[in-house]
């Protein structure tokens, strides 16, 4: 057998020696291909872990970006102020050249610079402590609008914007949401596009249906900004631009967390034109009973023409006028007149005031549908420029950005005598007196000056918190007796609760009910004729102005307030002398000194205003308060990346506020974490304890004081 076996091996060498050779070749071929597919395994493995390094580098540098930023704030504040300071006196040299109105602007932007980031730390603390709640209360669109038309034009002192509000017809007049939190929202978005250097921006309000089938609000904001946004993975992460000498993106990191809280959606992108649109989505509410009324028939089926040079403005405004039922053409800016010349009877022409002229009048006055027509010129409210325009015939004025709600103010003017108007039905007139300019500064007023009206009773209508602490906190000391509602609701249940107060504060866009809608009903009871009303507003364009008036206010304080212009207003209503008051100058006390708090320093880097300080001071010490035990914490479980990202937050906060020893003692342990000496980061447990207890005790001595 074995024979047999060996003979057949044999038989095989040589009658098979080729198909054998061919199997070898084969074999040898898999083996070739397989050590080829593990070296290519192998360098895609090299190359996932490359790319993965360089995915993690680029997310740690994004986060010690974010880091950083807080930890350099003191530091570009403090350069901001010197500029303010600095254009000061060169102002002061300069009073008697034409220079000033350029460096008069310098100060006044640094200024309002200071306050929205001031505005922005307080918020960036809460956001950081977990203390950000989000309402959910009925709010009037319009007045949401008004008030960010109002906070723009704040920061525009130099600068011309064309803002146009595009409002879909399926959008209701009254909504549910936070209309705080929606505000801060679109005016980060829309500030930040106007520091980018946008001067277009379209504020597209619309009804759509999301991933899930259920509709949502959305909010996009369209700009002419250019710039490839969609590759800015920092965006959303605050950082500061040594060249611009300005944070580019804290606004929007606190937009873009906001819009989270509220389970919404924030994202940047590029259009196909590349120009920067932003766009918040959230859900979709509105009451089953709103407060929005039928239009009277004699404000119905009018024929109009719009002329303006911003196409986008021109088509927002047609889409209004359709509410009403109008037939409604957009003529070109450029071929008007021939278009009018052809144009069938018309009922209004609503032109851009910048096409007025005498020309364009008598050229206007031949066309046949002119004769019954009523001219408004559309007048940007948003331009800072001095040109005066030829609209003295024209026989109304409508100012962009235009709301649905001012349109309807408009031709209730055009169409409606007066005392049918719905802003004049008012139930009867008052005695108080009216005040209708802005009110003067009283100089030298201090917190102690207040207690000039010791005994009042005042009620502060106000949904802000902030607002609310800093006017109470202005008046702490005046021995006055302070009621705060927050919103119009809790208003009239204060009133009829109480009966008399000496003044009202009535901020006007506040949920459940607003500022104007609670005017109306207090002045339709005689028993409240004696109470002057006062508005808190942000926007002071002449027709919301008059509608305040219309509605029964007194007179109007501009936001942010002015604790001098308060005083003013206090004294006139209260005091009844309608002067403003030469207030005797005391020799000013020495500056109190506080352990481990440099007060002058805080109050500087908040604008000057002390009680803005003193609400920073409070969300700090709210959020920090228990950060030496969180740092014993994380030292004891070795997490030294934690530990890194709670002393640069501490680190940049501390100096804001004028922390020094805290700020110093910051340093010394970034030092050490930058050195990776984590066996001396115990040293450090003790003073830190130490100097945190003393600042916390520090504040509220201060806070009190």
């Amino acid at each position: 057998m074995l024979l047999c076996a060996k003979e057949l091996l044999a038989a095989a060498d040589t009658s098979k020696n080729a198909p054998l050779e061919g199997l070898y070749i084969i074999a040898f071929s898999i083996a070739a291909a397989g050590v080829v597919a593990l070296l290519v395994a192998s360098w895609r493995v090299k190359k996932v872990k490359k790319d993965y390094e360089k995915i993690r580098q680029t997310s740690k540098e994004l986060e010690d970006k974010q880091n950083q930023m807080v930890a350099s704030m003191s530091e570009h504040i403090y350069t901001m102020v010197k500029q303010a300071v600095g254009s000061t006196t060169a102002i002061a040299n300069k009073i008697k050249t034409n220079e000033i109105t350029q460096e008069l602007s310098t100060v006044i932007e640094n200024e309002h610079r200071l306050l929205d980031m001031a505005n922005d730390l307080i918020e960036f603390l809460r956001l950081k402590s977990k203390r950000v709640a989000i309402t959910s209360n009925r709010y009037i669109l319009d007045n949401l609008l008004n008030d960010l038309t109002g906070f723009l034009s704040k920061n525009l002192e130099t600068k011309n914007l064309e803002l146009t509000y595009a409002i879909d017809k399926a959008i209701p007049q009254e909504l549910i949401g936070d209309t705080l939190k929606i505000s801060k929202i679109l005016y980060n978005l829309m500030d930040y596009s106007v520091q980018q250097g946008a001067d277009q921006l379209v504020l597209h309000v619309s009804k759509t249906r999301g991933f899930n089938r259920n509709f949502e609000l959305t909010f996009f904001v369209h700009t002419n900004l250019h710039k490839d946004i969609e590759s800015d993975t920092s965006l959303f992460k605050a950082q500061y631009d040594e060249n611009k000498n300005r944070y580019e993106s804290l606004g929007l990191f606190v937009a873009k967390e906001l819009a989270s809280l509220m389970e919404g959606e924030l994202i940047a992108r590029n259009d196909k034109n590349g120009d920067v649109e932003f766009l918040f989505s959230m859900a979709f509410m509105y009451p089953e009973i709103t407060l929005e009324h039928t239009p009277d028939a004699r404000l119905l089926h009018k024929n109009i023409a719009i002329i303006d040079n911003n196409s986008d403005y021109a088509q927002a405004l047609k889409t209004m006028f359709e509410t009403f039922e109008h037939h409604v053409s957009v003529l070109d800016p450029n071929k008007f007149l021939k278009q009018l010349h052809e144009s069938e009877p018309l009922d209004i022409i609503a032109m851009d005031e910048k096409l007025f002229s005498a020309e364009t009048i008598k050229q206007l006055e031949k066309a046949p549908c002119y004769e019954h027509a009523k001219i408004v010129a559309l007048s940007n409210y948003l331009s800072k420029s001095d040109t005066h325009y030829y609209t003295k015939d024209a026989d109304f004025k409508l100012y962009k950005p235009t709301t649905r709600e001012a349109l309807c103010m408009l031709l209730e003017k055009i169409y409606l005598p007066k005392e049918e108007q719905v802003t004049h039905k008012r139930h009867h007139a008052t005695h108080l007196k009216i005040h209708t300019d802005t009110f003067a500064k009283t100089p030298d007023v201090t917190s102690e000056t207040f207690a000039l009206f010791q005994g009042a009773k005042i009620l502060i209508v106000e949904d802000d918190i902030i607002n609310q602490k800093v006017v109470s906190g202005v008046l702490k000391h005046s021995q006055m007796q302070i009621d705060i509602a927050n919103d119009g609701e809790e208003c009239l249940a204060f009133l009829e609760k109480e009966k008399h107060y000496d003044m009202i504060l009535m901020d006007i866009n506040m949920p459940k009910m607003d500022g104007y809608t609670a005017t109306k009903i207090i002045r339709q009871d005689p028993l409240f004729d004696a109470i002057p009303i006062i508005s808190l507003t942000a926007l002071t364009s002449p027709d919301e102005i008059a509608k305040m008036f219309e509605v029964g206010m007194n007179a109007h304080l501009a936001k942010p307030l002015h604790k001098a212009q308060l005083f003013t207003a206090l004294d006139m209503f209260l005091q009844q002398t309608g002067e403003v008051l030469e207030l005797p100058k005391e020799e000013k006390p020495k500056v109190l000194t506080f352990e481990g708090l440099d007060i002058q320093k805080g109050i500087v880097r908040a604008n000057g205003n002390e009680e803005f300080y003193k609400e920073v001071l409070r969300e700090f010490l709210e959020t920090y308060k228990n950060s030496a035990r969180l740092f014993e914490k994380l030292i004891t479980d070795f997490r030294y990346e934690q530990v890194k990202m709670l002393c640069l937050d501490i680190k940049g906060l501390a100096g804001s506020i004028g922390a020094n020893e805290l700020h110093d003692l910051m340093v010394d342990i970034h030092q050490k974490l930058i050195f990776k000496k984590f066996d001396m980061l115990g040293d450090y447990v003790k003073p830190f304890y130490e100097k945190t207890a003393v600042l916390s005790q520090t504040i509220e001595n201060y806070i009190e004081s």
